[in-house]
């Protein structure tokens, strides 16, 4: 099923906003997959995802390899973390047999940290669209 929803003042300086946000119920035993080229994480249940392209990084989170990037050669962020992607995408199937595919290009947060609730923030967005995804296993999702 596709969607769009638009709101014009998403962006505004009269009303000090400057992003659009999605949110929608998830049970806890829910399991997230897809997110584009990642690297480290399998089930993104848990965790908060930047919806950027950027360096991986060296280590990736593994320590000790990332504290010490981080810290000794002086240059902040160089180890990365679990996170970090070359090919960030605000899509995923899930093992309840769900999904969402999110045509927007903004840079933005897929925040599947709470056991309830999913949401997807876009920065500088004033619509959204996509398709949303349901059916009796994977090969129908569609």
């Amino acid at each position: 099923m596709h969607f769009e929803a638009k709101v014009p003042d998403a962006h505004s300086a009269t009303y000090v906003t400057n992003y659009l946000q999605m949110n929608y119920h998830s049970s806890h035993e829910e399991e997230f997959y897809g997110m584009g080229l990642e690297y480290t994480i399998w089930n993104f249940k848990g965790h908060r995802i930047p919806l950027i392209v950027e360096e991986g990084g060296i280590g990736r989170g593994a320590q000790p390899i990332t504290w010490i990037e981080n810290r000794m050669r002086g240059v902040k962020g160089q180890g990365g973390n679990s996170a970090t992607s070359y090919g960030a995408t605000p899509n995923y199937i899930t093992n309840v047999n769900r999904g969402m595919i999110f045509n927007n290009t903004h840079i933005g947060i897929a925040d599947f940290k709470k056991k309830d609730k999913t949401s997807f923030l876009f920065w500088h967005a004033t619509s959204m669209q996509g398709i949303i995804l349901s059916g009796k296993d994977p090969l129908h999702l569609a």
